[in-house]
């Protein structure tokens, strides 16, 4: 049986894109809800941004 590793380097890589992956999804979604639905930017900024990034980390 063959024994895994817990660390690769290609986790660096997959961390990373992960995170930039999610970073912009957050980008797009905060246009449309400024642009697209006209939400206060201080709102999405101020307080829904920061309640999401923490469980993203």
């Amino acid at each position: 049986m063959k024994k895994y590793k817990w660390f690769e380097m290609g986790d660096i890589n997959g961390f990373f894109g992960l995170i930039a992956d999610s970073m912009a999804i957050l980008a797009i979604l905060a246009a449309i809800l400024i642009y697209g639905f006209g939400f206060p930017s201080d709102v999405v900024f101020l307080r829904m941004i920061p309640g999401i990034i923490p469980p993203r980390l």
